[in-house]
């Protein structure tokens, strides 16, 4: 089961840190970003409000102003053209349902500093509330390679009726204050279940 938590925790980690240059990539060979998660749409073109909405398991959220969404399988990817940011989500069943949260933050600890280098753990908290919704919070700064400034990231979990959303939030120093106002707005927009 530990091995199955790192993994999950690996590949978002790798997911948040590869993010940025697919998507430069993908508008670099196609000419537009990829935008195929489903958005609903207000009554009018001045209160569009996008939102991503997923069946299995559910969940909503709207997308903040001014970000694109993009979706490989069950990955979604938040970025802003020209913001260094993405904000990544996956839903699936709960991977450790026997572990406490108190584990479930320190299996994430124990990944981000196996992923990355110089980790400085900034904020924790074992058990994040959020409405009725709770969970883990984690944010931690770290050295990226081909990178001179440091990177953050916040991550979310919520544990929901056998289910978790995360949510992780990437950014370098200066993107960060912008990027987590957008991260937090889309977190109390959060509808599970």
């Amino acid at each position: 089961m530990v091995k199955r938590t790192v993994l999950c925790v690996f590949v978002i980690g790798l997911l948040c840190a590869c993010a940025p240059r697919a998507r430069e990539y993908s508008a670099a060979v196609t000419g537009a970003p990829d935008s195929t998660a489903a958005a609903a749409t207000g009554a009018s073109e001045a209160a569009l409000v996008p939102e991503v909405i997923l069946q299995d398991p559910p969940a909503r959220f709207a997308v903040p102003e001014g970000w694109a969404v993009a979706s490989d399988a069950d990955l979604y990817t938040l970025s802003r053209p020209g913001l260094d940011a993405a904000i990544e989500f996956v839903a699936t069943g709960r991977i450790h349902p026997d572990y406490t949260y108190r584990e479930e933050l320190k299996a994430l600890k124990a990944s981000a500093e196996r992923l990355y280098s110089e980790v400085e753990t900034t904020y924790e908290n074992r058990y994040y509330v959020l409405g009725d919704y709770s969970g883990i919070e984690l944010i931690y700064t770290y050295a990226h390679a081909g990178k001179a400034e440091r990177l953050t990231s916040h991550t979310v979990i919520f544990f929901e009726d056998g289910n978790e959303y995360d949510f992780a939030l990437t950014a370098g120093e200066k993107a960060y204050p912008q990027a987590e106002q957008a991260f937090k707005g889309l977190l109390f927009s959060l509808e599970l279940g």
